[in-house]
């Protein structure tokens, strides 16, 4: 019979990914959105290069699935400013069905391929410093 459940080091790295998420949710700017993805990434990166053999892959699905992740964070907190914005300006300036459901879309399908890209990159500097590592230890 298999293994059931999961170890430690896997709930500690989704606690640590979820951390960096959070980070960038509570505070976005481009230091913490760019942080998380690198974050993202290097997981992912390190998880294909020793599971599976490939850290490009993995480094850069998980780079893109930060971004996805972080818009689905960010979102209802959006959502939830509308509810609750006193002020004379509107709070959504191109209307509530636009900016509450089409531009999560739109930032998903232009961001997700810009942290896929910095995925490949990250991927690139782990299977490099791995072939480093063990070139110099055999």
């Amino acid at each position: 019979m298999g293994h059931r459940g999961f170890g430690l080091k896997l709930l500690f790295l989704v606690v640590t990914l979820i951390s960096f998420l959070m980070w960038a949710v509570a505070s976005p700017s481009l230091v913490s959105c760019i942080t998380g993805i690198v974050v993202w990434s290097f997981a992912g990166a390190v998880l294909g290069l020793f599971r599976y053999g490939r850290p490009l892959s993995y480094g850069a699905a998980s780079g893109a699935t930060a971004v996805v992740a972080f818009i689905a964070c960010f979102w209802p907190i959006f959502l939830g400013g509308y509810f609750f914005h006193q002020g004379p300006e509107d709070y959504f300036e191109d209307g509530f069905e636009v900016e509450a459901f089409i531009y999560p879309v739109v930032y998903c399908l232009v961001y997700a391929p810009v942290a896929a890209a910095i995925g490949i990159v990250v991927g690139s500097i782990v299977s490099f410093a791995d072939s480093r590592l063990t070139s110099r230890c055999s």
